[in-house]
This record gives C-alpha cells, structure tokens and sequence, in this order.
C-alpha cells in the first residue's frame, strides 16, 4: 500500500489534514513549489526473486531468506528548492541493515522527478507451530519521525506446518471429489477458496480443478505440473506439512498457471527452457505427492 504525503515547501503558516485515514502533514502555502514523496515496499522470496509474496508456508525450524524490495520516489513542482523541508528525506526501516539508506536522498538534485531503489535481505524462521506475521514498515521523513513524508508496510503471514499428516497422490484426489467415481469425497475439496471445490475455475485453463484432473497429459506439460500441483495443495489444506522446496515449487507453479495456457505450454518443443521447467516442477510435487519428500505417504 502506498502513501503520500504532499509537502508545501514555504515560509508561512503550518497546516494539517489527513487523506485515506492516515494521518499526512502538509506544510505552508499552497501558492508555492509542492514535493511529493511516495514509497513502494515489496518481498519475494530468495530463492524465486520477482514473485511477490504476503504469505509464507514454512516447515517448524525450518528458515527461509525474503528479499525486500523499496522504491522511494520524489516529484516536485518547477521552482522548488531542493534544500528546504521537503527537498530531501531520510529512510528508516528498523530491520534493514546499517548503511542501506543514504542520508538526505535527493538533497543536491534539483530534478522535478527523483527515484532510488533499495534491497536488502533478512531470515525468516519458524520457532513454534504456531503461525505469525512479520510486520516490516518503512518510513520516509525529515527530522519528524511522527509525521513522516510517505510511509508503506509489508506483511508477511508466516503458516507453520509441526512436522505431521501425509500426502496422497493425484489418483486419489481427482477420483475422490464430489464428482465421484469414489464413493465417499473427501472433505478437503471444501477447502479450496471460493468455495466451489472441484467446480473451482483453475487457472488461464478454460476448465475446473475437476475437468483439469481428468484431461490426460497426452505429451503437454502443463497438464503434467497442473495434476501435481493440484495434488500437492489438496494434500497441504488436509494438514500435510510441505518442505521448503514444495512451498517454492508451488509458488513458482502458481506464477506459470497466472501467465500461460494449456495451449501455449503444449505448443512447445521438448526441449524448450519453459516445457523443461513445468516438467522439473511437476517432478518435485509429484515426489512430495508420493511421499518420496515431505512427511510421507498416507495410508489410504
């Protein structure tokens, strides 16, 4: 969520209102040159830089590093004075490194649009099975730590899966929903959101999880990943626990599904680099489905 706070850079009166239920500072007379200042704060994982995360699904003790993200930008009006309030800024994030940000960004720019980005890395891990969040603000400001120019809060809910349930291969679930051919559903169908279970719309594909699980692969790897995939997050929402490196297949997996469709996927060569990836990922939730990964197979 991004905030701005617009600065009147001027001699005179002080004044305050607020915008969208924060509480902003504007200061001096409207007449004169105005700055405005913005910050953008986003997370991803480390090991899948550029996917956005707000969620975490970690494994009791297990650590993962989250790359952080903040792009902090400055526009003014023409005529403004870079070296009065406003002009310039300091950036506080309480869990960034020492040295991460410069003092006074944008002090001897006179530039009527100004932008930095910023990074740095920190460790998540899950000490307890109880679930949390990391709550990380950054603030820009100028001497007011109360009254900051812009500020931007990044969440991150952290579930916490103790080590325990077991997994169940794809011919279970997609044989197992309201749509038989089993003759008793299993439950967790219930839990995919929406509410819809095996009438949930999956991805780009034109088709439900259901359709989805019952179109044979016939060479296409998006069918292939899209069985495991499925399976994969049945078996999480029924309480299996997930190592590391499901969570980050199935984030990864879940990016390809948002971008492509099966007929895109199935065009490709086999040696294409995308088929490749959509056939290595399938053959990691396959593992974990089968219980060769993660807390092992159920008996069924």
């Amino acid at each position: 969520m991004r905030r701005k706070i617009f600065l009147l850079v001027a001699l005179t009166a002080l004044a305050t209102f607020v915008i969208g239920g924060t509480a902003p500072i504007a200061q001096g007379d409207a007449l004169h040159p105005t700055c405005t200042w913005s910050v953008d704060k986003t997370a991803s994982l480390h090991s899948n830089p550029g996917v956005a995360i707000d969620t975490l699904n970690l494994a009791l003790n297990e650590t993962v590093t989250v790359d952080y993200k903040i792009v902090v930008t400055r526009d003014c009006e023409a005529g403004f004075d870079p070296f009065a309030e406003g002009g310039s800024a300091d950036v506080t994030d309480s869990y960034a490194p020492a040295g991460t940000f410069p003092n006074h960004l944008f002090v001897n720019s006179t530039n009527l649009h100004e932008s930095a980005t910023f990074t740095y890395s920190r460790d998540i891990t899950a000490t307890s099975c109880d679930s949390f969040d990391v709550v990380n603000t950054v603030k820009v400001l100028d001497g007011d730590p109360l009254h900051p120019f812009a500020t931007d809060t990044q969440t991150i809910h952290v579930i916490v899966h103790c080590a325990g349930g077991c997994t169940l291969t794809q011919g279970y679930w997609k044989t197992h929903s309201s749509f038989g051919p089993a003759s008793k559903p299993d439950a967790t169908w219930n839990l995919l959101p929406g509410g819809l279970g095996p009438n949930t719309v999956f991805f780009l594909s034109g088709s439900t999880w259901y359709q989805v699980f019952w179109t044979p692969p016939a060479g296409n790897a998006y069918y292939s990943l899209a069985h495991q995939y499925m399976a994969a997050q049945l078996n999480i929402l029924n309480g299996a626990s997930a190592p590391s490196s499901v969570t980050a297949a199935i984030t990864t997996a879940t990016s390809l599904f948002a971008t492509y469709t099966p007929a895109q996927i199935g065009a490709l060569s086999g040696s294409d680099a995308l088929r490749k990836q959509f056939v290595a990922l399938a053959g990691t939730l396959g593992s974990y489905n089968e219980g060769l990964i993660g807390p092992g197979h159920c008996d069924e």
